[in-house]
């Protein structure tokens, strides 16, 4: 064996020592679809072992996967692909090439794939998690907003929509001190609300919200302080009293009204005597 032979079988070893050691797996093909290469942590997962498949067929090892020979049909017709693989319960991140003789001619196909289960996974649950946690928001029967340091309404849920009449890129941004711009009492109410979130953490009141209609709902706010990446935001909820405030005023007219009642029937006994 000459120098250059034992350098290119020493690199060779290098490199099948490197790819082991990474979570991956790396394949090269001739022409004819049959494996020249086969190295790489990841084939431990799939049951095969480093060379295990050099000289066979991938056309026959795969002819029940239609996603893999979809793939290397592709290459061999030159075309560069990539792909999620699913082996089992394994998934690989899939990359295929085809490689180019002297004559520029397509000699064959090198491929790599990427053990990418676990972020799958991850990314699915946090997908369920998020899928979850909206189905909450849009329950709750009432406002849910988060509003920066500077008062602007950064995420709100459906219900905020339905009950103001904006759209997102209406709301986006929108002063929380807005909603309240032509009705000193409310804003006066809002305020000290606000003021007490500050110094206490928390902080809850009762005031209209004008919509974009003008028409305007009682609601009962709330909000809390958060620090996030050490700014200030704060969250809280907005809730439809309007019910209660019918009936409290209702209440009053019928306080108001039996009140007169008896000044009258007492002012009748007193003329009467």
């Amino acid at each position: 064996m000459n120098n250059k032979d034992s350098n290119k079988t020493e690199q060779m070893e290098l490199f099948s020592k490197l790819v082991s050691q990474i979570p991956m797996l790396i394949y090269v093909l001739d022409k004819h679809w049959n494996f020249k290469l086969s190295e790489g942590a990841a084939l431990s997962k799939i049951g095969l072992k480093p060379g295990e498949v050099v000289g066979k067929s991938a056309r026959e090892l795969y002819k029940d996967n239609t996603n893999i020979i979809s793939s290397l049909d592709q290459a061999y017709k030159g075309i560069d692909t990539s792909s999620i693989l699913k082996l089992d319960d394994l998934y690989l991140e899939h990359y295929i090439a085809p490689y180019y003789n002297k004559n520029n001619e397509i000699d064959g196909v090198v491929g790599a794939a990427i053990d990418v289960t676990n972020r799958l996974k991850s990314e699915d649950e946090l997908q369920k998690t998020r899928e979850l946690q909206n189905a909450i928001l849009e329950s709750v029967p009432g406002m849910i907003y988060m509003y920066n340091d500077l008062g602007e309404l950064l995420f709100w849920n459906k219900w905020h929509e339905t009950m103001t009449g904006y759209n997102k890129e209406e709301l986006y941004l929108k002063k929380f001190t807005d909603w309240f711009e032509n009705d000193e009492q409310s804003l006066a109410a809002i305020n000290q609300g606000l003021q007490d979130m500050k110094t206490k953490g928390f902080g809850e009141t009762e005031a209209y919200l004008e919509c974009k209609d003008k028409t305007k709902i009682p609601l009962y706010f709330t909000a809390r302080l958060f620090k996030l990446d050490g700014k200030d935001y704060f969250v809280g909820m907005g809730v439809d009293i309007s019910n209660r405030v019918a009936a409290e005023n209702k209440l009053k007219v019928l306080n108001h009204t039996l009140e007169e009642k008896v000044i009258e029937r007492t002012q009748e006994l007193s003329d009467a005597n």
